[in-house]
């Protein structure tokens, strides 16, 4: 799905049920990299507000779910040498995602801070990740 999702028309990605559908497959760890796959070429599309609403849908349900599989507090670096290949894996879809949504959408993310205070919290949560990502020891990440 990650390399058609590009063609699929923007009406089927945002007005259909795929960002839903996604979001409730990213916990289970068999769709997790797929699953992060498919939200991260949907982070890379710059479209015009009006579906605003469905990026702060994608970036808060990865949020809801990133606390659950990564907890904050963790040692990424550390963890990650000690992972298997998916949950390696899963870290370098995690940087993308992240990166990729920042750089597409960050601007939207600020503006909410004033009617969601918490997103504030969220957004430094994520580019905490980023460091931490930042740091492991693999020329493939960063």
């Amino acid at each position: 799905l990650a390399s058609y999702l590009t063609w699929i028309p923007l009406g089927y990605i945002f007005e259909g049920n795929i960002i839903g559908t996604l979001l409730h497959l990213f916990p289970q760890p068999v769709f997790r990299n797929n699953v992060l796959q498919c939200m991260t070429e949907i982070a890379g599309l710059q479209v015009d507000a009006t579906y605003d609403v469905h990026f702060l849908t994608l970036f808060n349900g990865v949020m809801q779910h990133i606390n659950n599989i990564v907890p904050p507090g963790t040692d990424l670096p550390a963890a990650y040498g000690q992972s298997s290949d998916e949950e390696q894996q899963l870290v370098q879809n995690l940087a993308l995602f992240f990166t990729t949504f920042m750089k597409a959408h960050l601007p939207m993310l600020e503006k909410q801070i004033q009617q969601e205070p918490q997103m504030q919290a969220k957004i430094a949560a994520t580019l905490d990740l980023v460091v931490q990502i930042s740091y492991v020891n693999d020329n493939e990440l960063f």
